[in-house]
């Protein structure tokens, strides 16, 4: 019995507040206990400028959807093909991988860019998703494929 006979899944991604904030508060907690620990003021202000400027990326990249290289939508289809579209216009087949993480509140999509370019090829791309980045009812048919319908697609 296969369980991914519905209709193909879209994703359309947009800017996640929650994420953002989440990411903020953890570069915060990261620099008040580099702040605290007992490393010389140099080695202290290294790693705060690196934690910063990693957070403001990772940002940019994944809470606000604003560099090139961001994914801004997810394809499933019905022969459980993936595509991501990315916000230059890039288009990339991607095969999940089972170290993936799925939960009401936080889906983390570990994707392997699939046969494209050599350049591309065998890469690793991260998508996260929270709730208030994408719609509720694809959301949830996307988190219920990764559970269940994964497995039965690839027989």
């Amino acid at each position: 019995m296969a369980y991914y006979n519905a209709k193909p899944i879209h994703l359309a991604l947009q800017p996640s507040q929650w994420l953002a904030r989440t990411l903020s508060l953890a570069c915060l907690v990261a620099c008040l206990a580099l702040l605290l620990s007992p490393v010389g003021a140099w080695l202290k202000a290294w790693f705060m400028a690196a934690a910063i400027v990693a957070t403001v990326y990772e940002i940019r990249l994944h809470a606000l959807l604003a560099l090139q290289s961001s994914i801004t939508a997810l394809h499933l289809y019905r022969d459980a093909r993936v595509e991501v579209t990315m916000r230059c216009g890039d288009t990339l087949e991607v095969k999940v991988s089972e170290s993936s993480f799925v939960s009401a509140w936080l889906t983390v999509l570990n994707l392997q860019v699939c046969g494209q370019s050599p350049l591309k090829r065998n890469r690793r791309i991260h998508l996260l998703l929270l709730p208030d980045n994408t719609e509720p009812e694809s959301f949830r048919q996307l988190r219920v494929w990764l559970r269940w319908g994964q497995e039965t697609a690839e027989n």
